[in-house]
């Protein structure tokens, strides 16, 4: 069945308020050589960094871009001559220039595939398996990029898709990436979308502007949920799981209502209950996940999350979605089996968990750590 595409007015209302933020950019005829648009994962950065793009592209003189221009047409496909995109490859043991070409085939498949989908939906996000960094080669070839004069209207664009992956390890993408900004080609403007603004290097940051995004409304995502016929019955444990997340809403969208309870219990008990043999069986299939399958992973914590929020909002007589749900009767025995505990701590140890993938660490150490710290703090 044919991917149906999100129409432009409902993705741009997503970040209303950031958009017309950019639109003051561009009318103000004082666009920045580099941008960090940074915000929680899902919240439609890349999109909005896409047209931005086709923003500075288009040859209509009005005040938004026209969409009916041959560059917007071009920009709506993802192929316009003067944006570039970067995002984390596999590594490979290929000696060349070309980035693309250094990968093996099926993956340049999936590359091409996942940017039709893109293109189509632009809260898709383009994964590759064992992708974990931006490639130094990927930077490199930049320069003929930049310094190629081509007889094509508008700016050349670079937009940066997981930029803060550039400074893993030793970080030498990331400063070689410094050099360009640091001289930047005239007629040029770098975009680095990233969800850790704080991994990325120092002088990288000061040479750069920031645009930071929200989460999504919970309006936002209850519409999209509808629209995409959601189960009604589902419709607010998918609001409140989501937690202003279109990625998440998306993941989950399929899910019945049943079974994201049963995947939200079973994770509260394997976490906060003291049993070796499911301690074990945690760390082993979610250090996997981690490995093999990381939007899992963070989509299985962010549920995990949203509960200890709601249930730390049940013990303050706070409402929440997720309380309107039949996990609210293990939420309240919880709040009575640990009436100190200060749950939004547990909240901190989840998220320390999901960072750590970014800094390839050992998530069975890691997971090792939150395992034993969630223990100590529901013993306080």
């Amino acid at each position: 069945m044919a991917e149906k595409k999100i129409v432009l007015s409902s993705f741009i209302s997503c970040q209303d308020a950031t958009w017309r933020k950019i639109l003051a950019i561009k009318n103000s005829n004082k666009v920045g050589n580099a941008y960090i648009f940074s915000g929680p994962r899902g919240s439609g950065k890349e999109g909005i960094a896409i047209k931005f793009a086709q923003l500075l592209n288009c040859e209509a003189n009005v005040m938004d871009y026209c969409q009916v221009c041959p560059s917007c047409k071009r920009c709506d496909k993802l192929e316009h001559e003067n944006i570039k995109f970067i995002f984390p490859l596999p590594t490979s043991s290929k000696n060349t220039s070309d980035d693309l070409s250094a990968i093996s085939t099926k993956d340049a498949e999936h590359v091409k595939n996942a940017f039709l989908k893109k293109s189509k939906n632009l809260f898709h996000k383009i994964r590759l398996p064992k992708a974990n960094k931006i490639l130094l080669q990927s930077v490199r070839q930049l320069r003929k990029f930049l310094y190629l004069t081509t007889q094509s209207h508008g700016r050349k664009i670079v937009i940066v898709f997981d930029s803060h992956l550039m400074s893993t390890g030793q970080a030498e993408t990331a400063n070689a990436f410094l050099k360009l900004l640091e001289e930047p080609p005239s007629n040029t403007t770098f975009i680095l979308v990233t969800d850790y603004p704080d991994h990325l290097l120092a002088t990288m940051v000061s040479r750069c502007q920031k645009v930071n995004f929200p989460t999504l409304s919970e309006s936002y995502i209850r519409s999209w949920l509808m629209e995409k016929k959601a189960d009604p019955i589902s419709l607010n444990l998918l609001v409140a799981i989501s937690r202003g997340n279109m990625q998440s809403a998306e993941f989950f969208l399929n899910y019945k209502s049943k079974d994201i309870i049963e995947l939200i219990s079973d994770l509260v008990s394997k976490t906060t209950r003291k049993n070796p043999e499911n301690w074990r069986a945690f760390i082993n299939e979610y250090s996997r996940v981690a490995a093999q399958d990381r939007p899992k992973f963070f989509y299985h914590f962010m549920a995990l999350k949203v509960w200890f929020l709601s249930t730390s909002f049940l013990k303050k007589s706070i409402d929440h979605p997720l309380q309107n749900t039949s996990l609210k009767v293990n939420m309240e025995k919880f709040i009575s089996e640990h009436p100190e505990s200060d749950l939004a701590k547990v909240v901190v140890e989840l998220e320390k968990a999901e960072n750590s993938i970014s800094l390839n660490l050992n998530m069975s150490l890691v997971l090792v750590n939150m395992l034993i710290n969630i223990q100590g703090i529901l013993k306080s």
